[in-house]
This record gives structure tokens, C-alpha cells and sequence, in this order.
């Protein structure tokens, strides 16, 4: 049962084999680009892998969260899927208010396209377009370095890069402007 992760280089797959702690357990692998081959496979270990079969894992679009086929003391007949959270992945996210204004004035742009990629992994993580009656955008966002793509018809594309600092903002909220130029 192979599931290849989000990030298209990790490999999770069933097996008896590979140091099985008994039946079949998951394992990962990732691919290695420089060498054109898989890493090892590893257990990914107790409490996802028991003495019991566990088959297969499928992971959440935030990989906060994990559902896992298995055999377990409170099984209802043959495999049952369990919804697994991972405690180490923090959901928590920065909310920052937006709008866009047109230079040297407080006159919203509406019709605007917001793209959020982030810095670390270049990865588009969100896009964002404002409401259409109040001009206005929500963006939740995990501590880290993100640059933003701005385009609205009849203006020149802004890039803008913000910087999202750690848990001291996860309970405030910033208003963010951006002034965007005519063509």
C-alpha cells in the first residue's frame, strides 16, 4: 500500500520485512536526488506501528493529522481507519487582516489575486482574493518567511515579502496595506 507524500520524495508503504515489529508495519523512504536512489526503509515506530498489522497511512493537506488502517484491541471486526494527530506539528497559524489600497490613497482595490509562496520551500502555499463587497482578505499564516504576489487589473504587479515571527503572534492581529501603482 504505497502513499507518497505531499512533499513527492517521501515514500510510506507496508511491509513484514524491514525490521517489522511484528505483521506488517509502516515504513518511510525518501528519495535521494543526488544519488537516484531510496533511503533505507525505516519503522516509523510505536504507537503508529503495533505488534498487529498496520497497513496503510494517508496524510492530511497540513500533515497535522494522519489516517491509518490497523488492527487494534478495539477493532470492530477486521481493519478499522484511526485518525492519528501528530502533537510536534503546531496547527496554530498568525491571522493577518488585509486589504489593498491604491497609492496615496484609502481607496480599496477589489479586484485584486494575492499568491503567498513560501521563502524556505518556494512552495505556493496560498491564494487570496479580496471580498468582493468589503475589499478585504484574511491570511493565516505559520511562523516563517513568505513572499506575496499582488496583480490587479489596471496595476503593475507588486512583490511584497513579510515575515511571520513565532508564537507571540498567533493571538494578535496585524492589518496589512499594500499600495499598488497604476499601470
Amino acid at each position: 500500500f504505497p502513499y507518497l507524500f505531499h512533499d513527492g520524495s517521501t515514500l510510506y508503504f507496508s511491509s513484514q520485512g524491514h525490521s517489522s515489529m511484528g505483521g506488517y508495519d509502516i515504513f518511510k523512504s525518501t528519495w535521494n536526488e543526488e544519488h537516484n536512489t531510496w533511503t533505507k526503509p525505516v519503522n516509523v515506530g510505536y504507537p503508529l506501528n503495533t505488534v498487529a498489522d498496520n497497513m496503510t497511512i494517508s496524510f492530511s493537506g497540513d500533515a497535522q493529522r494522519a489516517y491509518v488502517s490497523a488492527w487494534r484491541k478495539d477493532s470492530r471486526g477486521d481493519m478499522d481507519i484511526y485518525q492519528v494527530t501528530f502533537l510536534d506539528k503546531d496547527p496554530r497559524r498568525t491571522i493577518h487582516k488585509c486589504k489593498i489600497l491604491k497609492v496615496n490613497s484609502e481607496q480599496i482595490i477589489k479586484s485584486a489575486y494575492v499568491t503567498v509562496i513560501d521563502k524556505g520551500s518556494e512552495e505556493e502555499i496560498g491564494s487570496y482574493a479580496p471580498n468582493p463587497a468589503t475589499g478585504g482578505f484574511i491570511m493565516a499564516l505559520q511562523p516563517g518567511s513568505y513572499h506575496l504576489i499582488i496583480e490587479a487589473d489596471g496595476y503593475q504587479d507588486l512583490e511584497s515579502d513579510i515575515i511571520v515571527k513565532g508564537k507571540s503572534d498567533f493571538k494578535e492581529t496585524q492589518i496589512l496595506e499594500f499600495e499598488v501603482n497604476p499601470r
